[in-house]
């Protein structure tokens, strides 16, 4: 008996290969009731976030301007941004923080300065439904609501997207295709948060000389190799110290501090709080 020929796959097009550079990644998804007493500070995150709430009361301020975050609406708040938070009245709050890679951050936030309300229908209401399932299992997610919360997530940018438009998609597109280049140097800095490398050894990953690296990466990401560097290991620490248990002192040596106290004074100075004070507040 012959055997028959495997079917070849089909080869992905040029834009499947630029977006499967870019990634959006699960931090920490949870829900909390929230009144005017525990939900009223400041807030200003190097990660993305996805509200919704069950009824009204609770908003957000931004600039002089107030957000209501209403029952039928999603919100997705791009990373760094500074707003306020507060509420008029007990509300359930769900919420989901992720990391968007791959692409420069300074960009994101000038194509998406605000954040985006979306209306919770379908197909976003399903996906909705069946993340708010997830979140009222108890213990910690299974590989099955893992990869629902994903789905949610990718589901709401995918709606953010659609609602800015071509001329935003076709920017993305660019922008990461520009980025290209540069992606063994990206690899590496997220594979080495615990000891970070020097320009000349990125560039070498890239097979560019040092000078020419940094200003492709300058034009790329809109920051230094070093600047990109330290924002990526304070959005991780600021992960591990909402989603572990670990004490500050072993978060800095993972992410590439001397010490507490060095980690301490770089945290600070991007996220207006201390590590410990961040940590309480997001244990809410």
């Amino acid at each position: 008996m012959s055997i028959p020929a495997p079917v070849p796959l089909p080869r992905p097009s040029a834009d499947e290969g630029i977006l499967q550079a870019t990634h959006l990644r699960l931090l920490l998804t949870k829900r909390m009731q929230v009144n005017p007493q525990n939900w009223h500070y400041p807030l200003g995150c190097p990660f993305w976030r996805i509200y919704v709430n069950n009824k009204p009361g609770a908003f957000i301020d931004l600039d002089g301007k107030r957000l209501l975050l209403r029952p039928d609406r999603v919100v997705c708040i791009p990373a760094w941004l500074a707003y306020h938070t507060g509420s008029d009245a007990e509300v359930q709050h769900d919420y989901v923080h992720f990391e968007w890679t791959g692409i420069a951050p300074g960009w994101l936030r000038r194509c998406i300065p605000a954040p985006v309300e979306l209306t919770l229908d379908e197909p976003l209401l399903s996906l909705c439904r069946q993340w708010q399932h997830v979140l009222e299992q108890p213990g910690p997610l299974s590989v099955s609501q893992h990869v629902w919360t994903q789905a949610w997530i990718y589901a709401v940018v995918a709606a953010l997207l659609e609602q800015g438009g071509a001329s935003l998609q076709h920017e993305l597109m660019n922008r990461l295709d520009a980025a290209g280049p540069l992606r063994p140097a990206l690899a590496q800095i997220d594979q080495s948060l615990a000891a970070p490398l020097p320009n000349p050894a990125l560039a070498e990953s890239c097979g560019m000389s040092t000078d020419y690296f940094i200003k492709r990466f300058k034009k790329a990401f809109g920051s230094t190799p070093a600047q990109y560097q330290l924002a990526q290991r304070v959005t991780q620490a600021a992960g591990w110290l909402v989603s572990t248990d670990w004490p500050l002192e072993e978060i800095a040596a993972r992410t590439g501090f001397a010490d507490r106290f060095h980690f301490s004074r770089a945290f600070s100075a991007r996220l207006h709080d201390s590590p410990a004070a961040y940590r309480r507040k997001f244990r809410l």
